[in-house]
């Protein structure tokens, strides 16, 4: 990436934890999925953010399945 700091801090988040995911570097990912959950709970409450919520859920539990079959 040629200017992470314009990244929306979110999208830097999701952007590392695909990168570790693909370099089988899984506690890290998972570490980066806790991170973006704190971020998005700091969220105003509002239908997107329930919507991010389950959609990161998801994905973590993707994570956390691809960490298991390694």
């Amino acid at each position: 990436m040629k200017k992470p700091k314009l990244m929306s801090p979110l999208l830097q988040i999701r952007t590392n934890i695909a990168l570790d995911c693909a370099r089988h570097k899984f506690d890290d990912a998972i570490g980066g999925w806790q991170r973006g959950a704190d971020f998005i709970e700091r969220l105003p409450v509002t239908q997107i953010k329930r919507l991010l919520q389950e959609s990161w859920r998801e994905w973590g539990d993707e994570i956390q399945d691809r960490k298991n079959r390694t």
